[in-house]
């Protein structure tokens, strides 16, 4: 029996001297009694073999289950004592990790990786969710110094909403490796500048480019901590940018003056708001005839959705002398003056055009991959109904896969 049960451990250094199957919070437990195999240890002082034992240790460890019943190691532990420094030591396992077998530990990391729940996986486990959420810390905190000590070549920054109020953390993507680096709490200049910080120059020098949206706190920090690394915009919020004047100009076109009576909306423009964001290449036939019916009551709007489309010319520009021109387009459009509504939006184009405009000497990378993560990283906020703590929020996610 004890040499069946022997090979169930599946791994060596262990002799088991004893079996027993008791009742815990109402739980079948089989308790393995295991000792090591070796007679001796390497002292951590002076390195020598110790051999002399000067006193015994009891250590339970949890196992995999056996046969339907939750397993638990009961390990007799020595303690050595040098015989060279006098230093005592007490004896470890490659295969212990704590309270629990590495194998063990694995698969509940694992479990809480695919269910995105330590409170669910602790209670199959029987054990307390601390006890799951001190793994899952400890495992998420070694994969994250692997991950970071790793050179990066595309960096994607992005923000995204971790609670109610106005909460946000900053994600830090590597758009080649297609990991995340790091979760900071905020979206502050500080916070990044703190991380570019603490990775060392070595790892700054080999940031070679870096998305973000519009954010001038972001902004900030890359252009003092990476001044060498080029600065693109994501694609997605200069559309939205844009997107958004042509939203205020419609609505402004919108409202219908009757006199003495407020003003009531525009049927045709109203149902027109989702059809005017769409790109031209995209349009069916009846959608053009649509918007040409329309454009011929509101030239004004015409205006607007053509600077739309240069927008999008600047994307698909196949080089950057085209991409130039599609912008001057967009300038004259604009100074015709049918379309005061893009006023904000030409101001802010002026002030990010480098970074625009870098789209065309950096591959055309987007954010896509981090806007991406970004939702897997909010499915444990979901499952767990909020975490209260920051640590445990990044350790959850950074999980091995």
């Amino acid at each position: 029996m004890l040499g069946i049960l022997q090979g169930l451990l599946g791994f060596g250094g262990f002799r088991v001297t004893g079996v027993v199957e008791t009742l815990e919070g109402g739980r079948r437990v089989l308790e393995m009694a295991v000792e090591g195999v070796g007679e001796s240890s390497p002292c951590p002082g002076c390195g020598e073999e110790c051999r002399r034992v000067r006193a015994y240790r009891t250590l339970r460890v949890r196992d995999i289950p056996t046969r339907l019943l939750d397993t638990v190691l009961v390990w007799r532990r020595r303690r050595f004592e040098c015989t060279g420094c006098g230093r005592t030591h007490i004896e470890t396992h490659p295969a212990i990790e704590g309270r629990f077998t590495v194998q063990y530990a694995r698969r509940l990391t694992d479990s809480v990786k695919m269910s995105k729940n330590v409170g669910a996986v602790a209670e199959a486990a029987g054990v307390a969710w601390h006890t799951i959420g001190a793994l899952v810390n400890k495992k998420g905190e070694r994969e994250l110094t692997r991950r970071r000590a790793l050179p990066c070549r595309v960096l994607l920054v992005d923000e995204t909403s971790v609670g109610k109020g106005h909460q946000y953390m900053t994600v830090l993507y590597d758009g080649e490796k297609d990991h995340v680096l790091a979760m900071l709490p905020g979206r502050t200049k500080a916070a990044l500048t703190r991380f570019f910080r603490d990775q060392g120059p070595a790892w700054r020098q080999g940031v070679e480019v870096v998305r973000a949206d519009g954010s001038t706190p972001y902004r900030s920090a890359i252009e003092q901590s990476l001044p060498k690394a080029q600065h693109v915009l994501d694609r997605f919020h200069v559309v939205r940018w844009f997107g958004q004047s042509l939203v205020q100009l419609r609505r402004d076109l919108q409202r219908r003056a009757h006199g003495d009576r407020p003003p009531t909306w525009e049927p045709s423009l109203f149902r027109s708001r989702r059809l005017l964001l769409k790109r031209g290449d995209r349009l069916t036939d009846k959608e053009a005839t649509q918007l040409r019916a329309l454009f011929d009551q509101y030239p004004a709007l015409e205006t607007g959705w053509q600077a739309l489309q240069e927008l999008h010319h600047i994307y698909q520009a196949p080089n950057l002398e085209e991409a130039h021109q599609a912008l001057a387009r967009f300038a004259a459009l604009y100074e015709t003056g049918h379309i005061p509504q893009y006023r904000k939006t030409v101001n802010t184009i002026l002030r990010w055009s480098d970074q625009i405009l870098a789209a065309h000497t950096t591959g055309r990378a987007t954010n896509a991959k981090i806007e991406a993560a970004n939702k897997t990283l909010q499915l444990p906020q979901r499952t767990a109904h909020g975490h209260a703590n920051h640590q445990n929020y990044t350790h959850h996610n950074l999980l091995p896969t």
